[in-house]
């Protein structure tokens, strides 16, 4: 069994620390995070990183003030920076509390790394964790690739990884390091009850799993590598046929037919996801369309959902928006519709592109602006920016689009030119080469991410 140091010792190896680091560490009083953040602490100081405690008083439990009020005063005895936030009991729903409260934990943990410029978010999470998510996902349903489990490191924030050093350690091993090495921690009552499935997950179905198999949760962990590994093998293929028979924004039907339909159900879910993210994709809508390319009709179109058709045109297939690229009211200037990840052309020098694809480097990148999809309602529509229309401020208030042109001292000749980005709840997003708009909802990293891209124009 590993003493705290050796433990300490093994994280600074596993994530390349250093003393130049700095490292917020999510503690809640339990005894994962208690055992992972006094590891920490036990580093030579010649080694260990910069410690910055982030704990969330919920609230919820009685004990959450004698929690807090130990944590004030362990970070003191250790010299380590503190921050910590109290859940209104105002914003408490009545129902999905588990879920809101980790929105708001997740928060306050973007705000406090972006506070410290943290290399590293650490959470405690163990093996019974990745054992409970994976078991969780199964019953819910879904991709085989999403059984893969938590992550040991995933980008948290453009600046910060999200890593999880105690993801090989069972909870029963924590604990015996922790009583060996006199780390105090609290038990959560609330972890006793059955009323969450994680719960009932962690008490009747993996000790009953556990029973069967002593190495229950090493096996699951195998398990979990080789759908990693393989999932990253067929996506590598997956990318190269999907290039193979794209089309700039349409797709070759003649190369699609020549597939399996195994491969033929891989690249019509990649696509759908791309073009057609607002629609909730099912094994039944894959096959409905396969058939659909598949069929001898030669033209036609397959309505998928919220307004999208899949085209059939002789020897291309593309997806189509039933919105018009181009609408009006009488009240609403001319719009255009942002197809999820493809350029349009935002005037003779530059493109735009809302994208959900990782950036790579591009030397003809201008700006861009990254969003969540708390943040935006898709699909993002592109308008005339009215000189009326009003900047959402960082610090309050509101600034019309006519007053920053006139502190930018752009000429009356160029005014009419720029254009402004919506989204479907009629938001403002961005004026590119302007200002962009300080959205209501936060940026939360753990959620699906979206990029605006203005470029120059390429050759």
């Amino acid at each position: 069994m590993k003493n705290i140091n050796q433990l300490g010792l093994g994280i600074y190896q596993d994530f390349q620390l250093n003393s130049e680091d700095t490292i917020v560490v999510a503690v809640s009083g339990g005894v994962d995070s208690m055992t992972l953040v006094t590891a920490l602490v036990s580093l030579d100081t010649t080694q260990r990183p910069k410690i910055v405690l982030a704990h969330v008083n919920h609230q919820l439990r009685e004990q959450s003030t004698e929690e807090e009020a130990y944590l004030r005063q362990w970070s003191r005895q250790h010299s380590v920076i503190m921050e910590t936030i109290k859940w209104p009991m105002d914003d408490h729903p009545e129902h999905g509390v588990e879920n809101a409260a980790r929105q708001f934990r997740y928060k306050f943990f973007t705000e406090i790394v972006q506070k410290y410029h943290a290399r590293y978010l650490f959470t405690a999470h163990n093996a019974d964790d990745q054992a409970e998510t994976f078991l969780m996902r199964l019953v819910r349903g879904g991709r085989l690739s999403e059984l893969t489990g938590i992550a040991v490191k995933r980008d948290f924030t453009p600046d910060t990884v999200l890593g999880r050093p105690l993801l090989a350690y069972a909870k029963a091993d924590l604990k015996r390091i922790a009583k060996a090495n006199n780390i105090q921690w609290f038990e959560d009552e609330t972890n006793q009850t059955n009323d969450y499935q994680r719960n009932r997950m962690r008490h009747n179905v993996v000790p009953q799993l556990k029973s069967e198999n002593k190495q229950f949760l090493q096996h699951l962990a195998d398990y979990q590598n080789q759908i990693a590994t393989d999932n990253e093998l067929i996506e590598t293929i997956l990318k190269e046929k999907i290039q193979e028979i794209s089309l700039e924004s349409k797709f070759d039907l003649e190369e699609y037919q020549k597939q399996s339909e195994a491969w033929r159900l891989k690249i019509l879910a990649a696509i759908n996801e791309r073009m057609t993210s607002n629609v909730e994709l099912k094994r039944q809508l894959l096959l409905d369309q396969d058939r659909f390319l598949m069929g001898e009709t030669s033209q036609g179109s397959l309505d998928v959902g919220q307004g999208w058709r899949l085209q059939k045109t002789y020897d291309t297939f593309y997806f189509k928006n039933e919105v018009p690229e181009t609408v009006k009211s009488n009240d609403q200037p001319m719009a255009r519709v942002l197809v999820l990840n493809h350029w349009f052309d935002l005037n003779s020098d530059q493109q735009i592109m809302v994208t959900d694809q990782p950036m790579s480097g591009n030397d003809q990148l201008i700006a861009k602006m990254e969003l969540t999809a708390n943040q935006i309602q898709l699909p993002l529509l592109l308008k005339a920016a009215l000189s009326s229309i009003q900047f959402r401020l960082k610090g309050g208030g509101h600034k019309s689009v006519r007053r920053e042109l006139i502190d930018q001292k752009i000429s009356n000749d160029h005014r009419s030119e720029f254009l402004a980005i919506f989204d479907q709840n009629d938001q403002l997003i961005w004026v590119p080469n302007l200002r962009k708009n300080w959205l209501t909802n936060k940026f939360q990293p753990e959620l699906k991410k979206y990029t605006v891209v203005l470029k120059s124009q390429g050759d």
